[in-house]
């Protein structure tokens, strides 16, 4: 009775260790770094940033976010210029269309007694008294980026998609639209706009002069702060574009932050332009780093805008190098 007892509490310990062996092996080798919270785990590669909705940088568009105040505090000492942040913000027109709102708005610049048009929403025509419209879109595009810029030889018309930078931009039309005045603004609009027309052909004159307008209308203590930030921008663009002198641009367009209110439009065209002389430059790592400022900053307060999209790209792009 001793060795049969014997051997069957043998067999049935043998039985319990190879019942303990397969459910822990199973077919396969045995891990020994397995991890019971493996399905816990989050298998995604993150990249800290502050930077809202991810899906953007895929195609999609953030949602909007509250809009936030603007703080009160400012460098310059003059008024900032810009629009806040805020809700409710898009020019509407009379139609008797059921179709849903366009998402795109059209800034139609007509020259002087051009035939009226019936206007559709989301449209405005503006009629010009001095400058012709392609000219005058030329310098408007440089203040407030549009999606694009097009036309015929009797209008041109630029694209938003933001309603507030649409708004904007509609509103700094009539201080671009000037011609035969002797004082510092209009003379450097003169210039670059001589400039502009000259193509490839440039005469370094006229852009020097043009820039020292631009120039001191920034270093005055005259002048609204819209025009004083205008005029920064300006100068940096002959700067960058016709000198090739990148840090001096830069230096422009830092003054211009001055007078632009925090967070605002104004302030992201900037900080836009700032990052362009980068690329220009090609410095992709400063370039990555002014375009990534833009995005942390702003796309929650103007996701629709064309700066947001750009940088977007850019930065996508320059990342696959």
């Amino acid at each position: 009775m001793g060795i049969e007892s014997y051997m069957i509490h043998k067999r049935i310990a043998g039985l319990m260790i190879a019942a303990v062996l397969v459910a822990l092996g199973g077919c396969g080798e045995l891990d020994s770094n397995w991890d019971a919270s493996w399905w816990k785990q989050d298998r995604r590669v993150l990249k800290p940033s502050k930077r809202p909705p991810a899906q953007k940088r895929e195609g999609t568009k953030p949602n909007p976010a509250e809009p936030r105040e603007n703080s009160d505090t400012h460098v310059a000492s003059v008024e900032p210029v810009g629009a806040a942040p805020r809700e409710n913000a898009v020019v509407r027109r009379a139609s008797n269309s059921k179709s849903p709102v366009r998402p795109f708005f059209h800034l139609y610049l007509v020259p002087s007694g051009s035939k009226a048009a019936d206007s559709n929403r989301n449209e405005v025509r503006i009629e010009l008294r001095h400058l012709t419209p392609r000219m005058c879109g030329m310098l408007l595009e440089m203040l407030y980026v549009p999606l694009g810029r097009s036309g015929s030889g009797e209008e041109t018309y630029l694209l938003y998609e933001q309603p507030e930078e649409f708004e904007r931009a509609m509103a700094f039309v009539e201080r671009l639209d000037v011609a035969g005045g002797t004082d510092a603004w209009s003379e450097g609009i003169a210039g670059f706009v001589k400039t502009l027309q000259q193509g490839a052909v440039i005469d370094k004159a006229v852009v020097g002069l043009s820039e020292s307008k631009f120039a001191s209308i920034v270093q005055s203590g005259d002048g609204s702060s819209e025009v004083r930030w205008a005029a920064a921008i300006f100068a940096g663009k002959l700067a960058a574009d016709y000198r090739y002198e990148y840090a001096e641009a830069r230096s422009y367009y830092a003054q211009a932050q001055r007078f632009a209110k925090e967070e605002s439009i104004e302030a992201m065209t900037c900080e836009w332009w700032r990052a362009d002389t980068f690329i220009q430059e090609s410095a992709t790592r400063d370039a990555n780093e002014a375009l990534e400022d833009i995005l942390d900053h702003y796309t929650h307060l103007w996701p629709k805008s064309h700066v947001i999209e750009r940088s977007y790209a850019i930065l996508k792009k320059n990342q696959k190098r």
